[in-house]
């Protein structure tokens, strides 16, 4: 059977030509052709384009509310290429697979889908409708396994990854109303913002983050006094709190007047019991950002830095959704974590549990959790070169974590204890006896500020004094990653990796849309973030329920045991619900002077609402194009449809002419309205840059550069050129060294625009430098280039005669100690990466 096997993207198809030998070949009886994807090839276009002609005008509509709920039956849920590279890259799939007997998607078998989606929109497109398999492999090194065992998948409505994928697709894409529906709100309440991002999994976060930081705004501290015991070693003694309790007082006065009934005191201990812990959890990319995020780094670190380790094997598959590994992944790496102790630091005396205990075993894992990789780095040093800070303390946080679970429990010494005369005082403390897996890896420090520490002390004394502790209300918790990662995991939102990457996305630098944003490990409200949590206050999308059931219903989807049509229709239930409540909560947003100013240090550019007169379309446009702002009056002329001309300047500076009008445009795959032009409507100021002439060659009437590299062309230069005469001029290359070529005026073409200027003959380049020498290499025949001075020496004509002649030299050098004589000729030589003729020295003697 021929199959074509698609990968991806273009670093998993690496790691499968390396794996299975080349880019075709066989496996068992079967041959194979290797292609690759770029990730998701396409996407749903805007839903105007997914109706009916009759509905386009309703669902391009963004400024009136009569607009929603949308039928999503309406919909065809067609899909169009994100840009001019997808459209290449499928056409470059479909022509593989025309001699083909079977697609073998080798996609990420990620526990969301989205790896079976992406391929399937590729079969799709190209009309396949032969056999399809799906290869499914933990790591991409174990690719061959995976094609061997192969699934048959060619009824992708049988294939519940695809369908929980194609749901939540869907389900998100309905979604866009709320974002929709909340940017009208905005505008309606005073602001002009971009796009609001409303979503399951990202309102839900914005409204804890807001929650968080209304209940630090509204805390106020409320101190209160009460009568502890503690004896030498710090051992505290404190009775149980409840409503009815009459011993804590909010003065200071209060809890001193009841000291005096209080004396020195004698310890009772109750129980001494010998307890162990075993060793935590093994850690998710959610819990790795968190350990990470103490040291500095961000999610989008963390998350691209892993990634780009996973390809190369020194970590496991990021996008896992277990917690534990099978036995064959235990296995597996068993042989290794010597070595991984070693490039730690980790005394391998400590890793005796060489056995798996339950705790961390399941009987069949997709990918197993996080984990160090198959592959062991020789140093640390070697991983800091090339991943950076990040991917030394990624390996090290992952592999510390793994490497605990092969430790011993931790044993300790619980006692307990009360006071002989005032039996209420009691006190629990534990005893460190044998640290174990905590000397490799202490969960601890997964705990925001050790906001939980752990009640380790030494041994009970004798007695114990009374004194007045001062206490308060609790102070609630700053929204850092860490208690993000609590929220999320006592919620069961998503997996550690779709965990990192929402948050990731959401507080992305320098993007206006972002709903967070970072300031020492806390996380902050943006305007955009801000804006969507005031108005979906009481909103079922930013409720973290809900969000927790849609998650539950799209895994019952890939068990079979809900039907994916229902979950795309889920979202007009919730437009119902939320519509009407961000309506109402527009009150919220107007005047709010902490929206205000976040909404100015934004510095959005200015953009414009009207009504389109030739198509009678309500549409929204930027006012600024090639830094001109439209007037008042050329805003009116481009609502009406007509064209204007506008000074403006280019992406690199250079002023400009452009003729233009309204139009719809698209931008990655997404339609909107902007100024739009032709090519031949640009115009250039005559700024002394460019000449026009007539190119007698062809007779047309051209412009070009008159100036080339620094050299500006003469009268007489321009009249040869526009002849199409050769001339000779000098200039300097990139790097500042002098040069001549020689070359005349041609069409030519840079990123797809074409243009007249300068174009030389690159047998024609001289260099002018006069250090360096330029001759034939009588060996080869070639013309070659050499620095004339080596170390201390500039070479004599003579010299450098022979040297061309592939002959050898020996000349003096001096240093501080005396002379020394080298020997040696010409040799092509490589310094970072860049080739280069220089000297070579084959032999050195002190003189």
């Amino acid at each position: 059977m021929k199959l074509l096997i698609l990968a991806e993207k273009f670093s998993a198809y690496q790691k499968f030509f390396q794996v299975l030998g080349g880019r075709t070949g066989t496996i068992e009886n079967d041959t194979y052709e290797l292609v690759h994807s770029h990730g998701h090839l396409l996407q749903l276009l805007d839903p105007q384009y997914q109706v009916t002609e009759d509905k386009v005008k309703r669902y391009a509509e963004w400024n009136s509310y009569e607009a929603f709920p949308w039928n999503l039956n309406d919909f065809a849920w067609k899909k169009t290429y994100i840009d001019q590279d997808a459209k290449e890259n499928l056409q470059q799939i479909k022509q593989a697979a025309q001699d083909k007997d079977a697609i073998v998607i080798a996609t990420d078998s990620d526990p969301s889908g989205e790896g079976d989606l992406l391929a399937w929109e590729i079969i799709d497109a190209i009309g396949w409708r032969s056999t399809v398999y799906r290869a499914y492999f933990s790591t991409e090194s174990k690719i061959k396994e995976a094609i061997i065992n192969r699934k048959d998948v060619s009824d992708k409505y049988h294939n519940g990854e695809y369908l929980e994928a194609l749901s939540r697709e869907r389900f998100d894409y309905g979604s866009m109303q709320l974002s929709r529906i909340a940017t009208l709100a905005a505008k309606q309440g005073g602001y002009n913002p971009q796009a609001l991002r409303l979503g399951r999994f990202k309102s839900a976060v914005v409204e804890i983050v807001y929650k968080q930081w209304l209940e630090i705004k509204n805390y106020v501290k409320k101190p209160y006094y009460e009568v502890r015991y503690k004896d030498a070693n710090g051992n505290i003694f404190k009775r149980n709190f409840n409503e009815d309790s009459d011993f804590r007082f909010f003065k200071k006065e209060q809890a001193d007047k009841d000291l005096l009934n209080y004396q020195s005191d004698n310890i009772v201990i109750d129980s001494t019991v010998t307890k162990t812990t075993e060793p935590p959890a093994l850690l998710n990319l959610m819990g790795l950002a968190d350990l990470l995020s103490k040291k500095g780094f961000s999610p989008q670190q963390v998350k691209n830095t892993y990634q780009k380790m996973y390809e190369d094997d020194y970590v496991s598959y990021p996008r896992t959704e277990d917690t534990k590994v099978d036995q064959k992944d235990f296995d597996e790496l068993l042989p290794l974590v010597d070595s991984i102790a070693n490039v730690v630091g980790i005394d391998k005396s400590l890793l005796t549990h060489r056995t798996a205990r339950k705790k961390y075993i399941t009987a069949k894992a997709d990918h197993g959790a996080n984990r160090p990789g198959i592959k062991v780095p020789e140093n640390l040093a070697s991983l800091e070169t090339k991943y950076g800070k990040c991917g030394r303390e990624i390996y090290i946080a992952l592999a510390k974590a793994y490497l605990a679970i092969l430790c011993e429990d931790y044993v300790y010494e619980q006692q307990k204890a009360h006071l002989i005369n005032n039996p209420t005082f009691e006190s629990t403390i534990n005893i460190p006896k044998k640290l174990n897996y905590k000397l490799v890896f202490d969960e601890k420090t997964l705990e925001s500020n050790n906001d939980n520490p752990e009640n380790t002390a030494s041994a009970f004394l004798s007695t114990a004094n009374p004194y007045i502790y001062l206490g308060s209300n609790p102070t609630p918790a700053k929204p850092t990653l860490s208690f993000l990662r609590k929220f999320l995991k006592k919620n069961k939102i998503g997996t550690g990796a779709t965990q990192l990457k929402t948050i990731s996305d959401m507080s992305q630098n320098n993007d206006p849309t972002a709903l967070l944003k970072i300031k020492n490990n806390v996380y902050e409200l943006t305007f955009n973030g801000l804006t969507s949590a005031l108005l979906t206050q009481g909103c079922q999308i930013s409720d973290p329920r809900v969000t927790k059931q849609l998650l539950d219903y799209m895994k019952q989807v890939k068990l079979f045991k809900m039907e994916s049509q229902k979950i795309p229709t889920l979202i007009t239930s919730i437009v119902s619900h939320d519509m009407p409540l961000i309506r109402q909560n527009i009150h919220k947003i107007q005047g709010n002077p902490v929206l205000q100013k976040l909404y100015k240090e934004l510095n959005l550019p200015e953009r414009v609402d009207g009504i389109y007169q030739p198509t009678s379309e309500s549409i929204n446009f930027s006012r600024i194009f090639g830094k001109h702002k439209f007037t008042d009056e050329e805003i009116k002329l481009l609502l009406q449809g007509q064209k204007i001309e506008v000074k403006c300047k280019s992406k690199n500076g250079r002023d400009l002419i452009v003729a233009g009008k309204l139009g719809k445009k698209i931008y990655k795959g997404k339609e909107f309205w902007g100024f739009s032009f032709k090519k031949e409507d640009i115009k250039f100021p005559n700024d002394g840059t460019r000449s026009t002439g007539i190119f007698k060659p062809t007779g047309e009437t051209i412009t070009f550069k008159n100036i080339w590299s620094d050299h500006q062309f003469t009268a007489t230069e321009i009249q040869s050129l526009l002849n199409g005469e050769q001339i000779t001029v000098n200039g300097k290359s990139k790097q500042g060294t002098p040069l001549s070529v020689t070359g005349k005026l041609a069409k030519q073409e840079y990123k797809g625009k074409k243009y007249w200027g300068f174009s030389y003959d690159r047998n024609s380049l001289k260099f002018i430098d006069n250090d360096h020498f330029q001759g034939v290499y009588a060996p080869t025949g070639k013309e070659i280039r050499f620095k004339n001075v080596w170390s201390t020496h500039k070479f004599t004509d003579s010299e450098k005669e022979k040297l061309l002649q592939g002959q050898k030299i020996r000349i003096k050098l001096r240093t501080k100690k005396g002379f020394w004589y080298a020997t040696g000729g010409l040799k092509e030589q490589e310094y970072k990466g860049k080739k280069f003729w220089g000297f070579y020295v084959e032999k050195r003697e002190w003189a």
